[in-house]
């Protein structure tokens, strides 16, 4: 069982935009914040995509998510290189609107 406290233990700020920069440039040319980035992002959506269950007790503030859980969410989905079309459909991607399917 994996279980993560977005709110004491927050992402990185930077790392939703260095995960999504590191994804445009060639690996060899990616700087150490955005391979660092990329590692995450992609052992988040493994986690993700690995799991039985998953289970979010999420507060809302005023009928929105808090800034951390959206990062975690941003992060999550930004790393498609790893993601199968099966993997990407088990976590619910609808492959129709998915702008990563061929």
């Amino acid at each position: 069982m994996t279980r993560r406290d977005i709110g004491s233990e927050p992402l990185p700020a930077t790392v939703w935009r260095d995960a999504v920069t590191g994804g445009s440039v060639a690996e060899a040319d990616r700087s150490a914040a955005q391979r660092e980035a990329r590692t995450r992002a992609a052992r988040l959506a493994d986690e993700l995509i690995g799991a039985d269950a998953v289970l979010l007790a999420i507060p809302l503030y005023n009928w929105g998510v808090a800034s951390h859980v959206k990062s975690w969410d941003d992060v999550t989905y930004t790393y498609t290189d790893r993601a199968s079309r099966e993997a990407r459909s088990r976590v619910g991607v609808n492959p129709a609107l998915d702008p990563f399917t061929e």
